[in-house]
Order: structure tokens, then sequence, then C-alpha cells
């Protein structure tokens, strides 16, 4: 397995208010369909894309500014896989999850067990690998 950190980043974000269905779109695909929950964290990521996160991994992996209404990252170290071709599968949040070729599967992220995918362009935008 690859390992990558987290680069210095921030994102618009807020607190949601009451719970509802987020459709997670990059390059016209849709990625995945989440139901969130009052109170998760709703990021728009560097494709524009947004995402629903619980409190608990949002503050493994961001700090929340309120006042800006943006999260900014913490230098978290996953593990993952790129993938050769495309694949569609269960993440962790218990959705289904399209990741194209050249995407990531995690399987850790500070040591903890996780599984999810991460968008080709994204994770080039948001993570510094580690070793090859």
């Amino acid at each position: 397995m690859q390992k990558a950190i987290k680069k210095p980043n921030s994102f618009k974000c807020y607190i949601l208010d009451n719970p509802q269905l987020i459709r997670t779109t990059i390059d016209g695909k849709e990625e995945t369909v989440k139901s969130a929950d009052k109170g998760d964290y709703l990021i728009t990521g560097t494709q524009n894309e947004q995402y629903a996160i619980s409190p608990d991994k949002f503050n493994a992996r961001y700090t929340y500014d309120i006042e800006n209404k943006i999260a900014i990252t913490k230098p978290v170290e996953i593990e993952y896989v790129k993938l050769e071709k495309e694949v569609e599968i269960i993440a962790e949040f218990e959705e289904k999850q399209f990741i194209p070729s050249g995407g990531v599967i995690v399987f850790k992220s500070n040591g903890e067990s996780t599984f999810y995918g991460i968008h080709p362009k994204s994770f080039k935008e948001t993570y510094e690998i580690r070793n090859k």
C-alpha cells in the first residue's frame, strides 16, 4: 500500500441544519449519494463537488473556522491503493461510491481502518504522496 498526507488547504463548509440527501458529482458523473444528518458538515471540495461528513470524521480530518465557514485540513496520513480501472464500492458510510480509473481507495486514515474512494483530480490536488 502507498502512503500520502493531506496538503494544507481550506474548503467552504457549513453545518447542516436538517437531514438531506447529498449528491456528489465530479466531471458530470455522480460519485455518490449520501443521506446526511443534522449536524453533519457539508464541504465543497476542489472540483466544486459537495460531500457530507459526520462530526467525528470531520474533527479527525479538519478544523472548523465557524466565523469564515471553512474547513481547514489537518495533516492526515492515509494508506491507499491506486485504481487502474473504474470501480463502484460500498464505502464506509454505507453508500455506493463510483471511483474512476486513476482514483484511489483509502484503507487507513491516521492509523484507523476506513474504506472510501477519492477521485483522481481531488486526490492530486489534496494529497502529497509519501512513498511509491
